[in-house]
């Protein structure tokens, strides 16, 4: 294991490796984000508007990296110099794989030009659910379509017109992020079900966590991978139960194979956070372990996939993969 953050730093949320996996990109509560090299050199550093909830993109190229997090930012690499911002209310960004658009989420999604920082016109989807807040959002390769995970679907638009194209339905089932395949054949889904009850509040059900891999063309179903069952909801007074974790199910692509990795914690019996890592083809198997941490807010994989890179309850640490 290699520390690369202040273990007693434990603020540090979303994390972006660079293209050329020589820089490795973290934003933190105290409202900054860090460029940090892994190769050696000098630490560089900007300030953002919120901190560890920011998601971060690179461009393609590796000259720019995106902040949204309310606000859309586009800084230089490596001087984190402010291109341009943009007060947009933004959760979520992606850049498109020529790196000339950006693709920005919160309760729905829209692009701007990378260059003027300017949304394009027309190109707007807003969520017909007030309030709805998309979990993830990713272009297709040649960036003709977006695919959405929101609440309990995947979605997919044509970026001319936004209409929508397709749509999956997975019932009873929060989606919890979504990543797209290099070469853009599939997507794979983090998921949270909970099995069908009358009444919600009514006796101890356990929620099942899956990891679906899905074909991008027509959204249907190619592996279900199961990470594994939380305990059931815990009584804490007459009529009152809580959920005993947060269901959160980070998924991960690993470049240059044919592999997808999750991270996923469980508050019950160890409160510990786990990986797993499966063959996409085939859907077996291929390394599960515990993680060094009772709580992961972010995770990204090198470039060569040979490095997973954690933050979380002890700072950010890289771990072989």
């Amino acid at each position: 294991m290699e520390l690369i953050a202040d273990t007693t730093d434990p603020s540090i949320g979303q994390l972006a490796f660079s293209p050329d996996g020589q820089w490795l990109a973290m934003a933190s509560f105290a409202k900054r984000v860090r460029l940090v090299p892994l190769g050696g050199g000098k630490e560089k550093s900007a300030a953002v508007s919120s901190g560890s909830g920011a998601r971060l993109a690179f461009s393609p190229d590796g000259s720019a990296l995106a902040v949204a997090d309310g606000a859309l930012t586009l800084f230089d690499v490596p001087t984190m110099k402010k291109r341009w911002s943009e007060k947009a209310f933004a959760s979520l960004v992606e850049f498109r794989d020529d790196g000339a658009r950006l693709l920005v989420g919160s309760g729905g999604f829209r692009l701007y030009d990378t260059r003027t920082g300017q949304n394009l016109p027309g190109t707007e989807h807003t969520s017909p659910v007030l309030g709805t807040a998309l979990c993830d959002l990713a272009f297709s390769t040649d960036g003709a379509l977006v695919h959405s995970a929101v609440m309990h679907k995947i979605e997919t638009h044509d970026t001319t017109t936004f209409a929508q194209v397709r749509e999956s339905e997975i019932v009873r089932t929060e989606l919890r992020s979504m990543r797209r395949s290099p070469d853009g054949a599939l997507l794979v889904v983090g998921t949270n079900t909970r099995p069908a009850r009358e009444d919600p509040w009514v006796g101890a059900v356990p929620e099942q966590r899956h990891v679906l891999v899905l074909r991008a063309a027509d959204l249907s179903l190619v592996h279900r991978l199961p990470v594994g069952v939380e305990p059931p909801l815990v009584w804490e007074t007459p009529g009152h139960y809580h959920a005993t974790g947060d269901g959160f199910v980070l998924v991960r692509w690993v470049p240059g194979s044919r592999r997808v990795a999750a991270v996923y914690r469980y508050a019950a019996p160890d409160n510990r956070c786990y990986l797993h890592v499966w063959d996409v083809d085939s859907g077996a198997s291929l390394r599960a372990e515990t993680l060094p941490f009772t709580t992961v807010r972010g995770f990204a994989i090198s470039p060569d996939g040979r490095r997973a890179a954690f933050s979380g309850s002890r700072g950010v640490v890289l771990l072989p993969l």
